[in-house]
């Protein structure tokens, strides 16, 4: 991921963002803003397809996978390692139906 940054924006060149931007770096904490957004953002989301092979799982009496996604999604907010397999999105292009259409 590239963090764009404000000499690449179409901001650039206007006076009245220039002067905002200043303002707002001032009054900014990097740190107040990872703390905040890792209170907001949570590490393990049940993805379908994560719950689709839990369930598969589960269908031949095999409950590891849905006893471990359970205990990840009791504290999301916190990232533990050798997990990351939980934290990204399909690889499939497939899209899931649901219930509610989403």
């Amino acid at each position: 991921n590239k963090l764009m940054k404000v000499e690449d924006s179409v901001f650039r060149e206007s006076k009245i963002f220039e002067k905002w931007f200043k303002a707002w770096k001032k009054e900014i904490n990097v740190g107040d803003i990872f703390h905040e957004m890792n209170l907001k953002n949570p590490c393990y989301i049940p993805r379908n397809h994560l719950i689709e092979d839990a369930l598969k799982h589960a269908n031949n009496e095999d409950m590891a996978e849905t006893n471990l996604m359970n205990k990840l999604l009791e504290s999301p907010f916190k990232e533990k390692d050798s997990y990351e397999k939980y934290t990204m999105p399909s690889t499939s292009d497939e899209r899931y139906v649901t219930y509610c259409g989403t």
